[in-house]
């Protein structure tokens, strides 16, 4: 059996060593004088440093030195090549290459290098790379030869990729490093970035992939080969997948790094071939923007005829794909990511980890995030990331599988195969500190259009759902899952454990009873089914894997679910102890309240309805019995003996309406003024009294330091001059004895004077 792994040059090891953290820019060149200038409106015969070829269809710039190229202007049907073993600045000083009427070329990119190329791309002013979405021979928009390239984007000016029908840029066995500058990827047919390694310490990029067939349906059930259409079937109750693929309908991640751990099998008697993972995603700064929702639709729910499920009542739409992929691993410890996927929001093969101050947004995806083994937070740190995650399927899955690609002969490798994947175990998913909300969505419809078609949809699966063990040890986290099914806002295979120091808030449906409760750890939880009383219980007491007891108050008699006394009787599940549909007890919209009846612990708005309340904190005690209010949400009925007053004006407002105006708080920045050594800003944002604006800020990809101030003008002093600063802020104040914060802004990078 063959073994494919790859040899590590110094060249590839010193990007590594940025991928884990590095900061500081790969060194191309000691100078900094410009070998060259070439103006792309009226290119000359002859350049220091570049081979000048002109055919009928394009203008050739064959980059033969090292050096320092600075291009400007406007051209039309360019290529840009840079020769094997080149180090080189390319400097994009206002430079447009518009090659949409391109149809042939001596290579398939606008930039392209050869074997063991070193290129930093600095962006000046506004540059842009544009394709032929028509021209399949021109595929990808910068692409580097398959060898230990590295590529670094830093500047202060952006970069405009449009319009080809591959990758925007493609370094299939290189390093991508973006640094600084504003980096535009969109109506890209293939991987918006895809690269061996890439890290990301500063900038903004934004990434929107595309697919010309997204309404269309290539996949459906069944064993047997159809012509023209994938067909895929299960085994072993789940555990193994099988995909017979006629059809390649591409790949449009936004990021995809790596290579993928696999075995390939030959019919035709060629040797098999072992492929190792490999690859590493690092994220440390910077703001990241990306959209797959347009290449298709995953979903457990459609509505709208003339499409049925592929498998096991999955729907696969177009060729929907994650909006960031690894094939190995994914650390990321700084920056803002707001991702909107038609699959996975972010996919590690192997190791997922979120800490510092990282700030995660899943707008939509099907699977919120995906690993082997997810961690959140750093074990005895200070470090406090957020994750908020809107998934159609389960938000978090910690899990992992095995490939096997199976083709007829090695020459038709690229053709039709069979994949079959099989779900490993000992997955884990680990929350140390920060803050994790998912949301799952299943009572509302929704709609997505792709194409001319508009698709409506509906949302279903676990909270978090680890196929190995789940343990959380502090942080605040929040699960809200669906209210009906068999599924639940945990779902563990192996075992739940929960410290004391972590708050874990879910609300949602029950899914078999066991597995959402903590079977060890030193926390203590109360369930609600109803509004009223439930003592609360140690972990392990109830409750948790292996056919142990739920807690108290919800123990099930034979045949059948009997809720605590004075609550209403709940239809039968059908055997499984708990029922699997059935009327919501917590409406939507309600707020939900805590106390030990002489104080508030706790208070929650549900954003969806629920039939199950779970909340442990360090602020309960086992054996204690604790007291769960609501008000009138939508959908509630009002008790007619409990009538609201006629006259609400003349009561002082609760204190739960203050929380939720603070948490659902819009703030941001409506001026910033750059100054000598100054930033003036001027805050846009609600006014709640004894409410405070706390204002973070750093110098490049510096420590963030925090201001904080009453008033909606304020001035940042004592910074340095011409330097780049960015900022953010939020809502906060303190009510009795906790801090309520509202969601950070999108941050603004003001440059002093």
């Amino acid at each position: 059996m063959r073994k494919m792994g790859k040899m590590l040059s110094a060249a590839i090891l010193a990007a590594m060593v940025a991928v884990a953290g590095f900061a500081g820019p790969i060194p191309v060149l000691a100078a900094e004088e410009t070998t060259a200038t070439v103006s792309l409106n009226s290119i000359a015969n002859d350049y220091t440093g570049i081979d000048v070829t002109r055919t009928d269809d394009y203008t050739l710039l064959s980059i033969v030195e090292d050096g320092v190229y600075e291009l400007t202007g406007e051209g039309f049907n360019v290529i840009v090549e840079i020769g094997e073993g080149k180090q080189v600045t390319l400097r994009l000083d206002n430079a447009k290459i518009d090659n949409s009427g391109l149809n042939a070329g001596k290579n398939d990119a606008a930039i392209y290098g050869n074997k063991d190329v070193s290129l930093t791309m600095e962006l000046n002013g506004s540059s842009s790379l544009t394709g032929n979405p028509e021209n399949k021979e021109q595929s990808d928009a910068i692409a580097m030869k398959k060898s230990e390239n590295i590529l670094t984007i830093q500047g202060s000016g952006s970069l405009a990729i449009t319009g080809n029908d591959g990758d925007g840029i493609s370094y299939k066995k290189g390093t991508v490093l973006i640094q600084s500058g504003t980096l535009s990827i969109k109506d890209i047919g293939g991987d918006g970035i895809q690269a061996e390694n890439v890290s990301i310490t500063g900038g903004t990029t934004t990434i929107v992939t595309a697919y010309e067939n997204a309404s269309t349906q290539y996949y459906t059930a069944g064993t047997s080969s159809v012509e023209g259409k994938n067909t895929i079937w299960e085994q072993n109750n789940g555990e193994t997948k099988y995909e017979r693929i006629n059809v390649d309908t591409g790949s449009h991640k936004g990021l995809k790094v790596g290579t993928k751990a696999k075995t390939e099998v030959y019919l035709d008697g060629t040797e098999s071939a072992v492929t190792e993972a490999s690859g590493s995603l690092s994220i440390s700064g910077g703001t990241l923007n990306i959209d797959t929702t347009g290449v298709g639709l995953k979903a457990n729910f459609v509505s709208t005829t003339g499409y049925t499920a592929a498998s096991n009542g999955v729907y696969i739409i177009g060729s929907p794909d994650d909006a960031i992929s690894s094939n190995k691993d994914i650390f990321i410890s700084g920056g803002v990511l707001n991702l909107s996927s038609s699959d996975d929001g972010i996919s590690a093969a192997e190791t997922l980890s979120i800490t510092g101050n990282a700030k995660i947004n899943i707008e939509t995806s099907f699977e919120g995030m995906e690993g082997k083994n997810i961690t959140v937070g750093t074990k005895g740190g200070n470090d406090s990331p957020t994750v908020i995650i809107n998934s159609k399927d389960d938000g978090i899955n910690a899990a992992s599988k095995t490939l096997t690609y199976t083709y007829d002969s090695l020459e038709n490798d690229d053709e039709n195969y069979l994949k079959c994947s099989v779900r490993n175990k000992n997955n884990t998913c680990i929350f140390y500190s920060g803050s994790v909300t998912v949301k799952i969505d299943s009572a509302n419809e929704k709609t997505v259009t792709l194409g001319q078609t508009t698709i409506s949809y509906k949302a279903s699966g676990d909270g978090i759902d680890c196929n190995g063990t789940l343990d959380i040890e502090g942080g605040e986290h929040f699960v809200f899952g669906q209210v009906s099914g068999d599924n639940s806002p945990i779902d563990t295979d192996d075992g739940f454990k929960l410290s004391k120091e972590a708050t874990l808030f879910c609300a949602g449906g029950q899914g078999t009873g066991r597995e959402a409760f903590p079977d060890s750890g030193t926390g203590v939880y109360v369930v609600y089914t109803e509004a009223g009383t439930a003592n609360a219980q140690a972990a392990g007491s109830g409750g948790g894997t292996g056919g142990a007891t739920p807690p108290d108050g919800m123990t099930p008699p034979d045949g059948g679910f009997t809720p605590p006394d004075g609550g209403p009787t709940l239809p039968d599940s059908g055997g499984s102890g708990f029922p699997g549909a059935r009327n919501a007890s917590f409406a939507a919209d309600q707020t939900i309240t805590v106390s030990d009846g002489s104080n508030d612990l706790f208070t929650q708005k549900l954003p969806y309805a629920a039939t199950m309340i779970f909340y442990a904190s360090d602020k309960l005690t086992s054996g204690t019995t604790y007291t769960l209010s609501t008000d009138q949400g939508s959908g509630s009925e009002e008790d007619p003996e409990t009538k609201p007053d006629e006259n609400p004006e003349d009561e002082e407002p609760p204190v739960v309406n203050e929380i939720e105006q603070i948490k659902s708080a819009s703030v941001a920045f409506s001026s910033t003024t750059a100054k000598k050594k100054k930033i003036q800003l001027t805050i846009d944002g609600a006014a709640i009294e004894g409410a405070q604006y706390e204002i973070q800020y750093r110098k490049g990809n510096g420590a963030w330091k925090t201001v904080t101030t009453t008033d909606t003008s304020c001035v940042l002093k004592k910074l340095k001059r011409k330097k780049k600063y960015t900022l953010m802020v939020r809502l906060t104040k303190e009510i009795d004895g906790t801090t309520y914060t509202s969601a950070w802004s999108a941050e603004t990078v003001v440059k002093t004077k």
